[in-house]
């Protein structure tokens, strides 16, 4: 009984955490764009540069109008679990950088919001800035083809999902960070 009573209140803090979440999360922005240095600007925007070479040729093949799914999952070597692929998305440069970069926001002044009350390591990309010139076009012009092929009956299939900004899921995009 004690357990249930405490992990009710967990969920009641999570609750309110959440419902309190927006108004912060916009101050906490304001506040990033007005106070932080950024150590390496150019990651804020998807450049094909930052891509690696093997996720740009699934890319490319999915965009073709003869594309299908069996077609792409000759270019996709790792299935880890049924439906779960896994493939190089960006180059070591690119890593290498963007950790830096979270390192620099992490070791910052400015207030830092988490995914969750369960995950002080993690760090929402959104309140850093990089929905906008970032997470957004690598949602919609990368991910999207290759998740129509893949997934049809979740994000819609070629010419539907895929062609319409519209239907593109805005989604906070989190990341963990280990020191070691």
């Amino acid at each position: 009984l004690k357990h249930n009573f405490s992990f009710g209140m967990q969920v009641r803090a999570e609750v309110a955490r959440r419902r309190s979440s927006e108004e912060d999360q916009i101050q906490r922005r304001r506040r990033v764009r007005r106070d932080y240095t950024r150590l390496h600007p150019p990651v804020y925007s998807l450049q094909d540069s930052f891509l690696h070479p093997e996720f740009l040729a699934i890319v490319d093949y999915c965009r073709q109008p003869q594309a299908t799914p069996d077609g792409l999952l000759d270019l996709i070597t790792d299935e880890e679990c049924p439906n779960v692929f896994s493939f190089p998305v960006f180059t070591l440069d690119f890593c290498h950088k963007l950790m830096e970069e979270l390192d620099h926001f992490e070791s910052s002044n400015v207030p830092k919001g988490r995914p969750n009350t369960m995950n002080n390591a993690g760090i929402l990309l959104s309140e850093m800035g990089f929905d906008e010139g970032f997470m957004d076009p690598l949602r919609a012009r990368y991910l999207q083809p290759i998740a129509s092929l893949l997934y049809p009956e979740w994000v819609g299939t070629k010419g539907t999902a895929s062609s319409s900004s519209s239907s593109t899921t805005s989604t906070s995009t989190t990341t963990t960070t280990t020191s070691s």
